[in-house]
Order: structure tokens, then C-alpha cells, then sequence
């Protein structure tokens, strides 16, 4: 077995082997000098004097995330009102992990919310719901970002 690639930044070990089996490769592509793109490759494998079979391989390189210093932030929500005349105002939940909410405020019956305090750099996770009289509607459905 012979394997060959044909780009610079993808390299499969071993290059030769000598087999009468199956043997397994490794792939591996280094993205050091590579900038965000989608890159394609082919791997050929040579086995006995005539068989070859190629495997295409696609790289994605994403940027990085852009990196903010520490500090705190803020962020807005809006959201579509409910229109009904016994609404008392609006309940915000937040969090930092999906589904888990460590803070939650009653705000009035405007949709839209500024929510302070909020750590630089952290994913964070959002939900709203509406409240009257009657009690509590279930929550609406989760939004997240990272605050910058």
C-alpha cells in the first residue's frame, strides 16, 4: 500500500506500508498558516500494482472568536408583546447554560429589556414570559450570545 496527498497543509501517516490486509491511516491537517476558508484535498491509497482509491477530504478553518477583556456588559432584548388587558408586565430569565437560569427580573409591560451586568466574553442564555393576575405563562423559547 502506497497513500500520497496532494496539498501541502494535509499529511497521512504511515506513507508506506507493506500489507497484505487492511491497515488503518491517519490524517491529520495543519492549519498553522492557513487563513478561514473551506479547503478540499484527495488522498490516494496505491494497493498491489494497480488498485487506487482515492478519498477527497474537505477542510473547514473557521476564524477565532474574537476576544474581549474582562469587564462588564449589557445586553438588550426585545421581543413580541402580548397583547391582553390583564398583562401585569414581563419576567426575564437568565443564565449561562442552556435551560438553567440563575437570574430572573420582573420588568413592565414593555418588550424590550436592558439587562447590566453581564460578564465580557460569556455565552449567555435568554428567556421571557408573561405574567398576570392568573399567574405565569411558560417560558418563551431560548435565545443566546456571547456578550462583547
Amino acid at each position: 500500500m502506497r497513500v500520497i496527498d496532494n496539498r501541502p497543509w494535509l499529511s497521512v501517516s504511515p506513507a508506506k506500508a507493506f500489507i497484505t490486509n487492511t491497515r488503518q491511516i491517519s490524517v491529520a491537517a495543519n492549519i498553522a498558516s492557513m487563513t478561514a476558508g473551506t479547503y478540499r484535498g484527495m488522498i490516494r491509497v496505491r494497493v498491489g500494482a494497480r488498485a487506487i482509491r482515492k478519498v477527497f477530504v474537505t477542510l473547514v478553518v473557521i476564524p477565532p472568536l474574537p476576544t474581549a477583556p474582562p469587564g462588564t456588559a449589557a445586553a438588550t432584548l426585545a421581543w413580541d408583546p402580548v397583547y391582553d388587558s390583564t398583562l401585569y408586565g414581563y419576567k426575564i430569565y437568565v443564565g449561562t447554560a442552556p435551560n438553567l437560569y440563575t437570574r430572573a427580573m420582573i420588568v413592565g409591560n414593555d418588550p424590550t429589556c436592558t439587562i447590566d451586568g453581564l460578564t465580557s466574553g460569556t455565552m449567555y442564555y435568554f428567556a421571557v414570559s408573561a405574567y398576570n393576575g392568573a399567574g405565569e405563562s411558560p417560558v418563551s423559547n431560548e435565545v443566546s450570545t456571547v456578550i462583547y
